[in-house]
């Protein structure tokens, strides 16, 4: 079967959006887009039908190439598709309790059970026992490609990761014979232990424990009838090759997740969970990544940093992914050593163990579009897409986008509109809403991965570093006096103290005085403020108090805080003791000194240190004003006026604050009128505001409630209007704000761009003692257009990899095509087997597009 993939090639040029804005001032501000009109369609082939027919103009739900494939011709020929590879990534989350020999665990019934995901060496040989090659084929109809790290092939720096991989033997189709010689040579060394001697036996087609088959717990997403439960049936049926029975457990999400997550690990009510991740927006750099699907201390492992669960622990992963996450890198080569140090800890563990990644596509009406949108070229459409968005306008001159998305028959939006907790906005079309109507400070160029300036400028950065005798790094930069930090032990804003890991191991996180005070960055913050979507202008006490609010949530005051989340704090503490103290200047800028630094990139490294309007433990939740946040945190910790008991997470026990909830919102509005009531002032703006200005925001916020039925105040490019619960429907306006910074058509025309693309690689047959000519077809391709021409230029590199990296530079033929000699020297010495050839192509100094190929030596 033809396999077809996205190729993502990166353009390294960030453009500085700050600038050029006071040109523009006179011009209409937001989008070019005035209105969008939203709704869910419970079926995807209907939804694609609206589209073509014009109905709709835009399909905004992810579309794998299977379904692509199947849409009639007259359909599909009407579409523009917009696709990425990466967006949808599957793995398999493997419960490793108690992650020691003898390997078994008890129930609290007192059965003892063998858990064979226990031992190291049989989680890795999945790697080998799981054919990549035929999921990609026959359960994604060939759309798709392998992946066995979190980064997916083609996307920025994607090359690095690869590595690893080849290093480590993995390949498309894997190595059944050696799997199940690796499971087994590991099952008999356990059966040798003296506590499993005459216990742990192979007896027929299952291993034993204590005459009963060794059994795993596979929960697989019934849910996803197209994906995830196919895939979790193929590899079920390798798994029971291996000798242990599979109790093949299909529910849906939300029975899924009450077990995987939110049960104690240590119970052993799941071995394995077919996961899916929606890809983020274009990185560059991958260290949260893969803190994030590695590191115990992000707590998104087994045991999920709850504290009443067994949590499976990784010391050396997570000292070398929070170094990574907090910059303590002394160069780039450092930066690179520690970040692929802890994915290959994560990847040799194998308790995350990545699978494939799907090619996705969303669709457009071709005939309502006057140009191509600005998209992600690692998770397709995008805010960038909203914003660049140019439909035909309607007769009064107006640009109306109907736009719509696969839903569910009661909402499109499975998870709670919450902007504090971990698992707010998760879901696709909720991250959608949230996202277009809240500028951040910083974000990924869409193409690139890079961090450049939306609302924040940075100046004066600095960075001082050095190595201390320990290996760690040393702080040179004095913090001065004036810098601060807020104290929620004491509720007042103090210097002389830092935030920090107390006892060294991420468990436990407090205030500690400190006579002196250093960091390793400093850089100071201009912030591009605006206008609240309430009416309220922006202004530095916004940040401030968003500063603030994440120490007051993960700091605990003790057993009767109810402000204090254990996931939010297990989520921010590394990002919060990262700073040392900020400056708040009177020309409202904001200096920042932190433990961060980032040699490979000062974007990066301003990105670690700006202040952020957005709290959410997650970073992908909606920015909403300090009102809002101050109105949830009191239905959480002082109660509500309904009796309902909130949290800022899924913990089945209480209710997810929900922004859009109906009930939620009544319960928030009804503490803004009692703040409003008794002049209340955060405590945290407590003589930066007087109790009349605070009583002036709580009413602005109370109106926009009673005008629009939802707590959604943005800063961003679009206003959520209304929301129709029972008719799934729903209307976003364009801020046309004069004090919005960005004008119409301003990001079209900084974005675009160019890249390389590599279509095709050729590797003639190998010939003992002979040259090898590799040649190498690629393509300039124009962003977002999406036209092509054969690159007239171009720097096409070749890596071979054997024992050792060899690498050889490709020289032009003619536009398009390249050509790389690997001299019969170098082949000499190669062994019989299949080789790795990485090939990467930039029209510049960009990380560039990536394929690969195979040598075959005999």
């Amino acid at each position: 079967m033809k396999r077809f993939f996205v190729s993502v090639g990166l353009l390294l040029a960030a453009a500085s959006l700050v600038s050029g804005q006071a040109a523009a001032q006179t011009a209409t501000k937001g989008p070019l887009l005035d209105k969008i009109i939203f709704e869910g369609r419970t079926q995807e082939d209907i939804g694609l039908a609206d589209v073509a027919a014009g109905r709709s103009d835009l399909w905004n739900s992810p579309v794998n190439g299977a379904a692509v494939r199947a849409l009639p011709d007259a359909v599909r020929e009407k579409l523009d598709l917009y696709g990425s590879t990466g967006m949808n990534c599957l793995s398999l989350l493997l419960n490793p309790c108690p992650n020691a020999a003898p390997y078994t665990v008890t129930g609290r019934d007192g059965t003892t059970v063998f858990n064979p995901f226990a031992l190291r060496e049989i989680r890795f040989a999945l790697n080998f026992l799981v054919n990549r090659g035929r999921i990609v084929d026959e359960i994604m109809f060939g759309a798709g490609v392998p992946l066995y790290t979190p980064v997916a092939p083609g996307l920025p720096n994607s090359s690095r990761f690869g590595l690893i991989a080849s290093k480590l033997g993995f390949t498309y189709e894997g190595n059944e014979k050696k799997a199940l010689a690796d499971i087994d040579a590991a099952m008999q060394a356990a059966a040798a232990l003296p506590q499993n001697r005459g216990r742990l036996l192979r007896s027929g087609q299952w291993w034993t424990y204590n005459s009963n088959p060794v059994t795993v717990k596979f929960l697989m997403r019934a849910d996803d009838s197209t994906l995830r439960l196919p895939l979790g049936r193929l590899i079920a049926d390798q798994i029971e090759k291996a000798g242990f029975k599979v109790e093949r457990l299909e529910y849906d999400l939300a029975r899924c997740r009450s077990i995987w997550a939110q049960s104690d690990p240590m119970d052993y009510g799941w071995s394995l969970y077919t996961e899916g991740w929606v890809g983020g927006p274009t990185r560059a750099w991958w260290g949260s990544l893969v803190a994030q699907m590695y590191a115990p201390w992000f707590s998104n492992m087994p045991g999920m940093g709850n504290a009443g669960f067994w949590n499976y622990q990784n010391a050396e992963c997570d000292t070398r992914a929070r170094d990574v996450t907090r910059g303590r890198v002394k160069d780039t080569a450092d930066y690179y050593d520690k970040l692929l140090a802890a994915a290959g800890i994560g990847i040799n563990e194998g308790v995350r163990v990545f699978i494939a990644a799907q090619a996705d596509f969303s669709a457009a009406c071709a005939a309502r579009f006057r140009s191509r949108m600005i998209y992600g070229l690692g998770d397709g459409l995008d805010t960038w897409s909203l914003l660049s968005a140019d439909v035909k306008p309607q007769k009064d001159g107006t640009r109306t986008l109907k736009m719509s998305f696969f839903s569910k028959a009661d909402t499109p939006f499975s998870s709670a509109w919450d902007p504090i907790g971990p698992g707010g906005f998760e879901d696709h079309n909720s991250a959608v809403m949230s996202r277009a109507c809240s500028d951040q400070e910083l974000e990924a160029n869409p193409v690139t991965g890079i961090m450049m300036p939306l609302r924040a400028a940075w100046s004066g950065m600095s960075t001082k570093t050095d190595l201390a005798e320990d290996g760690t790094m040393a702080g040179r930069i004095d913090v001065p006096p004036n810098a601060v930090l807020w104290n929620a032990q004491d509720q007042r804003w103090e210097s002389g103290f830092i935030y920090a890991d107390l006892e060294g191991d991420d468990s436990s996180f407090g205030y500690r005085k400190s006579g002196s005070i250093t960091a390793f960055s400093q850089a100071s913050f201009a912030f591009t403020f605006g206008t609240w979507h309430h009416g309220r202008p922006v202004n530095a006490n916004d940040y401030r108090y968003s500063l603030a609010l994440p120490y007051d949530i993960a700091c605990s005051k003790g057993p009767d805080d109810r402000v204090h989340d254990e996931e939010y704090a297990a989520a921010v503490n590394s990002r919060l003791a990262r700073t040392r103290g900020v400056v708040f200047n009177r020309d409202a800028t904001i200096t920042v000194y932190g433990d961060a630094a980032f040699p490979a990139d000062k974007a990066e490294l301003a990105g670690l240190l700006c202040p952020s309007l957005m709290v959410s433990a997650s970073g992908r939740g909606a920015i909403v004003p300090w009102e809002i946040l101050e109105a949830i945190k009191a239905i959480v910790a002082e109660g509500s006026e309904s009796g309902t008991v909130y949290s800022y997470n899924s913990n089945p026990d209480f209710t997810e604050v929900d922004i859009r909830n109906q009930a939620c919102v009544a319960d928030i509005r009804a503490k803004l009128q009692e703040f409003a009531a008794r002049g209340r002032v955060p405590v945290a703006l407590r003589g930066f505001i007087t109790p009349a200005q605070a009583v002036k925001n709580y009413r602005l916020a109370i109106g926009f409630i009673d005008r629009h039925g939802h707590c959604l105040i943005g800063n961003g490019a679009f206003v959520l209007d209304r929301y129709d619960v029972l008719k799934n429907t729903g209307v976003l306006l364009a801020n046309r704000d004069p004090a919005y910074p960005y004008a119409k058509g301003y990001f079209v025309k900084t974005l675009a761009t160019s890249f390389a693309r590599v279509d095709a690689v050729t590797v003639p047959i190998f010939r003992q003692g002979m040259d090898l000519m590799v040649d190498v077809t690629v393509s300039q391709v124009a962003f977002p257009a999406a036209t092509a021409r054969p690159a007239p230029r171009a720097n096409v590199k070749i890596t071979l990899m054997g024992d050792t990296e060899t690498s050889y530079t490709a020289t032009l033929v003619k536009s398009g095509s390249f050509a790389a000699v690997i001299p019969a020297r170098d082949l000499a010495g190669l062994a019989p087997g299949s080789y790795t050839l990485i090939v990467e192509a930039a029209l510049g100094g960009e990380a560039g597009a990536v394929d690969t190929a195979t040598l075959t030596v005999f």
